[in-house]
Formats: structure tokens, sequence, C-alpha cells
């Protein structure tokens, strides 16, 4: 499996469209999959949203819940509304917990 950070860099460019890259050391770029809006799964989305609400937003430590939040919002955001539509009963709780979180800056 990937790591968390390429998956969901993966998962953004699908929901966007284009290519996810990252910079390398040294300047290059690499790039890690190239997808269209139109091309990207329902799966593919549904698993990056659980991931981060899983691994991230129910975390122990403020900084990977805000990091989470963060995730789940560019998620959202670049899933254009025909698609964001059906994963809003998964966007939401996730969101909803952190509303009454512990630490303010979440």
């Amino acid at each position: 499996n990937a790591p968390l950070h390429v998956a969901v860099a993966a998962a953004a460019a699908g929901i966007v469209g284009g290519t996810a890259s990252m910079t390398m050391a040294g300047g290059t770029s690499a790039s890690l999959v190239p997808y269209t809006a139109s091309t990207v799964p329902h799966e593919q989305i549904a698993k990056a949203i659980r991931c981060l609400a899983a691994d991230f937003c129910d975390n122990a430590y403020p900084n990977r819940r805000k990091g989470g939040l963060l995730g789940l919002a560019a998620i959202a955001v670049a899933a254009e509304h025909r698609n964001v539509q059906e994963h809003i009963p998964k966007l939401m709780p996730p969101v909803l917990v952190c509303f009454s979180d512990e630490d303010p800056l979440v």
C-alpha cells in the first residue's frame, strides 16, 4: 500500500482532475496517478474520506484532528457539486464531532 499522503494526494487529484505529483529532493517532480474528475471511482473517494475520518479526525493529537478536517474540506471542495452530494453522509459526522473538541483550535 502507498503511504497515506500519496493516497490522499492521488484521491484529491482524481477528484479535481489532472495528475498528482510530489516534489522530490533536488526539485524534481514525480507523477503519482493521472485521473480526470469523471473517471474517479466512487469507492476511491469514499476510501479517502474513511481514512481521514478514522486515522486523523478520531486521533488523540489535536494537530492530526485539524489535519483530518482540512483533508475532508479539501475533498469536499474538490469533489464538485454532483460528486460531493453522494458523500455528505460520510463527511458530516467527523466534522460535527470536532465541533465539541476539547481543543478550541480544532
